[in-house]
Parts: C-alpha cells; structure tokens; sequence
C-alpha cells in the first residue's frame, strides 16, 4: 500500500478589518490620558490640602537666662561697683535734636596722680548745652576731678582743686608743661581750650592766656 504525502495548507486567515483592535487601542490611549492627568492632579491637590492642614510644629520655647551660678567661672569678672566707689560723674553732650557732629566728641578721661600721694585720680570730662541750642542748664554741667583714696573709694575733690571747668570739653592731656614736678591739665574744648597748672598743693589755677593756649589748635605758642 503506497501513501502520499501532500503540503497540508491552512485556510487562510481571514484579513484584519479596518479600523479594528488597532482603532481600539488608540482609542484607549486617549481615553487613560486625561484619566491619569486628572488623577495626578487630585493626588497633588490632596498632598497640598495635608501639608497645608497639617498640625503646627510646636515653638521652641526660650531658656531663662541663666543664673549668676549657672556661669561657668571664667579667668575674669566684672561687677559694677560705681556707687561704692564714691563716683556719682553724669556726663552730658548738650545734644538737642539736631545730630551735631561734636555730641559725639565730647568727653574724656584722664587718670594720673595730681597730688603725689601715690594713689590715682580721676578727671572727667564734660559736655555743656550748645550755643546753637540756645538752652542753659542750671547748675550747669563742669569737668570733675575725683581724688583716689587708696582704698578702691574716691573723694570729689573739683571744688577744692579749681579744675571744674564748664566748657564744653573734647579732650584732655596731662604733662608738667612748666619741668615743677607736677602734674598738670590741658583740655580742648569746642571753643577756647584751657590749661590749668599744678600748684603742688592739691589745687590748680587756669593760665590759659598767659601761656597763649587759648587757641592751640590755631596757632598757639604751646
């Protein structure tokens, strides 16, 4: 018995039809487009609605300032000590508003040992009101020289030594100008300077225009 064997040939499958799952995907793609957008946007409308409704961290609250015990000791300390060291100097600018430059210049200090006890002295400087305020003060404001008594306590000594100068006061220099051994005061003033010589004695007279220091600055014989 003979078989033969022939090519076994599939019917032939039948041709796409136009427009067909082709159609539908991209039919599908622009339907989940939108749909993925707007639930982007829902998801980033929800997230800003939490983080906006969220509860309020709590402030930090402030440390009290610490206690005198609570500072660490450190090599060096400072106490204010003003009232009992007998020193009661108020200083004035004689500012009135208008900002001059020399409110700011005004005041000094000059610390040396005018009476030669071996203990230092104090001279402030003072302001005064300024002519262009027209304003006085009573009694008016004057330079102050306090007297060291050795013992961390100062004595006001400006009435007996003569040195209570009402000027307004920008400076002061301390030399013995006359080679006498003492001390004595210059002070620069905003107006006529002033130079006051050391007696020796614990007080001191102004020669201001016998020595021709009015006006230092300017020309003086100083």
């Amino acid at each position: 018995m003979k078989f033969s064997l022939s090519p076994h040939r599939l019917p032939p499958r039948p041709s796409p039809r136009p427009g067909g799952p082709a159609r539908r995907d991209r039919r599908r793609g622009r339907l989940r487009r939108p749909v993925a957008l707007a639930l982007g946007a829902v998801i980033v409308a929800g997230a800003c609605t939490a983080w906006m409704l969220r509860p309020a961290a709590p402030k930090p609250e402030t440390p009290p300032p610490p206690s005198e015990a609570a500072v660490p000791a450190g090599p060096f300390s400072f106490r204010d000590i003003t009232a009992a060291t007998g020193i009661d100097f108020r200083h004035t600018n004689g500012g009135f508003g208008k900002l001059y430059i020399v409110e700011a210049m005004t005041g000094g200090v000059a610390v040396f040992d005018y009476d030669g006890d071996g203990h230092e002295d104090i001279y402030f400087l003072n302001g005064a009101p300024l002519p262009l305020g027209k304003r006085t003060a009573e009694p008016p404001p004057r330079n102050a020289l306090y007297r060291g008594l050795g013992d961390g306590r100062f004595a006001d000594a400006t009435e007996a030594a003569g040195v209570g100068d009402t000027r307004y006061a920008l400076g002061v220099a301390v030399a013995d100008y006359d080679n006498d051994g003492d001390l004595d005061l210059f002070v620069t003033n905003f107006g006529p300077d002033a130079l006051f010589r050391n007696n020796g004695d614990g007080t001191f007279t102004e020669v201001t225009a016998s020595a021709g220091v009015a006006d230092a600055a300017g020309g003086g014989k100083i």
